[in-house]
């Protein structure tokens, strides 16, 4: 990564020559200070996610207590993530972040003196966990949204990849740190430390330039701005796709820890040793995941198209495994294809939102992928019940494999392909068209495109037929 840092009017030139680079976000000033602190954060989230659990567990003895935790926590998403995305859209985003930092970081010290004192029940620990999931549910669209204000949109699609990046590093850093301070000082000074994490982001977020910042349009207060976000993405037939795919995905295709604990604790035999594996080679196939979105340029409907039937197929594979190692071969391209899965639909649901209503969109996206998960694990358990693990493993992929094919030929016909041609692209090449114009990567998009150069100019695109500067993420 060269050390140019891209600033005013170098900034804004970006928009306008293809940039390069795995991390070419990071040459800008001000992502690079908001992701850094990022780091700092979600490393401490996910501390304070592994030390609550074992408390939680420590004084109940009982999963299901433990279950409950999890679902307070989570529940809030589903309430009050619309009302936190109208939020985002009419508040200054960055002062806004700003007050949510030191109000999680308080609640973070709550916990931390509530650990020091001993909570005698678990009733104080289920109220902070629905707090923080109200904080967290608030705060979600907001920061989400708040990644296009730091960059020019053609790096959009790459500031979300490395942000990905960012939280599976993050997620593995913490919950490392955190399986060995619980062990080692207890679960209260972990909390004290996720609660000084957030004034990275506050110290972060004071840094930044404001002149080299993008900030989208504040929407005056008015009634009936959650029923326009609703709206917008149910009159956008390229949106309502996308998220339809994004339930079925999240709902089928995604409960991987659960489906890996039955696996290796039924079929595989392999028990608390082949789950601690199975997860390794998870979080480093979601590690690389991250990066592969990362290098691979403008999310793309091709790309996430790719990547479903990737996943879908790695999916059913594990279920078929008839060992360990092929368990974890399977898993793993199904590790890397899941985060590739979340950046695409996260840019393309940015990329296809007006910037005074994105704040909203990706409150929809969040409420419909956390609903799917709760509609989908009860779904996939029940299935498990019946058929077995393998069986639930099988009939998930299916499932979402037949959902991608689906979104495929919606997006062709949105696009005014064919299915077979969108879905042939899909599995060919994952690049999709190259920004700008430039040549694709591979040799076979390369050859292609010199081949079509000049269908595509009749048809008033660009070199290869490729859509024009501000039509590419719509492809």
């Amino acid at each position: 990564m060269t050390s140019t840092t891209l600033v005013g009017t170098d900034a804004r030139a970006a928009a306008v020559l293809p940039p390069r680079g795995m991390l070419r976000s990071l040459r800008v000033r001000n992502y690079r200070i908001h992701s850094t602190a990022n780091l700092v954060s979600i490393t401490g989230t996910w501390m304070q996610v592994v030390a609550q659990n074992w408390m939680v567990l420590e004084l109940t003895g009982s999963t299901t207590a433990l279950g409950a935790s999890v679902g307070l926590q989570a529940l809030p998403t589903v309430v009050l993530s619309m009302w936190g995305g109208v939020l985002a859209d009419r508040v200054d985003r960055r002062r806004f972040l700003l007050g949510l930092q030191v109000a999680q970081a308080m609640l973070a010290t709550v916990l931390g003196v509530i650990a020091l004192r001993g909570p005698g029940s678990v009733a104080p620990l289920y109220v902070l966990a629905l707090l923080t999931g109200a904080l967290t549910a608030v705060e979600g669209p907001a920061s989400a949204s708040f990644t296009a204000e730091l960059v020019p949109r053609p790096l959009l699609s790459n500031a979300i990849a490395i942000g990905s990046a960012i939280s599976s590093t993050g997620r593995v850093l913490g919950m490392a740190l955190a399986g060995v301070a619980v062990s080692v000082v207890g679960p209260a000074p972990v909390f004290f430390a996720n609660g000084a994490s957030f004034f990275a982001v506050v110290a972060g977020l004071s840094l930044l330039r404001t002149a080299e910042m993008e900030p989208a349009p504040r929407v005056p207060r008015a009634r009936g701005q959650l029923r326009e976000g609703v709206g917008f993405v149910l009159g956008r037939r390229e949106l309502l796709s996308l998220f339809a795919l994004a339930w079925f995905l999240s709902a089928f295709g995604r409960n991987f820890q659960v489906t890996m604990a039955a696996m290796t604790a039924g079929p595989l035999g392999t028990g608390a040793s082949g789950y601690g594996q199975a997860s390794m080679v998870f979080a480093v196939g979601a590690f690389a995941g991250a990066f592969v979105a990362a290098a691979a340029g403008t999310m793309t409907r091709r790309l996430l198209v790719g990547a479903a039937l990737v996943t879908a197929l790695g999916q059913g594979l594990a279920g078929l495994a008839p060992g360990m190692s092929t368990f974890l071969v399977a898993i793993a391209p199904a590790a890397v294809g899941a985060v590739v899965i979340d950046t695409a639909i996260a840019a393309l649901a940015q990329l296809g939102a007006r910037d005074e209503i994105r704040g909203r969109v990706l409150a929809v996206l969040g409420v419909v992928t956390t609903s799917a998960t709760v509609v989908g694990g009860p779904l996939l358990g029940a299935v498990a019940d019946r058929f077995g693990a393998r069986g639930s493993l099988v009939v998930g992929g299916a499932v979402a494999g037949l959902a991608t094919l689906v979104a495929a030929r919606a997006f062709a016909r949105a696009s005014g392909r064919s299915a077979v041609g969108a879905l042939r692209g899909a599995i060919a090449c994952g690049h999709g068209p190259a920004p700008h114009g430039t040549p694709r990567r591979c040799r076979r998009c390369q050859l292609r495109a010199r081949v079509g150069g000049r269908q595509g100019a009749r048809r008033g695109g660009g070199p290869g037929g490729d859509l024009r500067p501000g039509q590419v993420a719509a492809r």
